[in-house]
């Protein structure tokens, strides 16, 4: 029952939030000729990475981010010692999990175990937006009203858990 997930490449789209704060990108109609993005040319290259420190976002509020997820019933960790079992019915929503809040986004089936939704535009404080850093992300049946002290109570509608980089 693990995610994957990608974003969506290149360039921000229309539908796509883009503003001021922290973790949204400035400019979103920059033609891919004059896009930095695949650069191989040190200190000219604005792809993300992980590793260093960058002022690019890995993704911001409003990216589409596109998901895939394994079947219940498939053997998982390091040994394939643990099989993953739900209760959960199709998965419908996505819910974004960080320290003060949880967030739900309705999730877009596209195929089999695979789908699409929106990286959340809320804030938890103002310029700050609720999604950054890593998050848990989970696909899920039903989007219960729920709070931190709470939350357990969402794993009888998780289908797949996974974590999520926004940068």
């Amino acid at each position: 029952m693990l995610i994957q997930y990608r974003i969506s490449p290149n360039n921000t789209r229309d539908w796509e939030v883009v503003g001021n704060r922290t973790g949204d990108p400035s400019d979103s109609t920059i033609p891919e000729a004059e896009s930095c993005v695949h650069l191989n040319e040190p200190g000219v290259s604005c792809d993300p990475a992980i590793s260093s420190v960058r002022d690019e976002p890995l993704s911001f509020p409003g990216r589409e981010v596109f998901l895939t997820w394994d079947d219940p019933g498939v053997p998982v960790g390091p040994n394939n010692s643990y099989v993953t079992s739900t209760t959960a019915g199709q998965p419908t929503f996505v819910a974004w999990v960080s320290q003060l809040n949880l967030t739900y986004t309705p999730l877009t089936i596209t195929g089999p175990n695979s789908g699409s939704t929106y990286q959340p535009p809320n804030e938890v404080y103002e310029t700050d937006p609720a999604v950054n850093g890593t998050v848990f992300i989970a696909l899920t049946d039903s989007d219960l009203y729920l709070t931190p002290f709470d939350l357990t109570m969402i794993n009888p509608h998780v289908r797949a858990l996974g974590l999520f980089n926004a940068g």
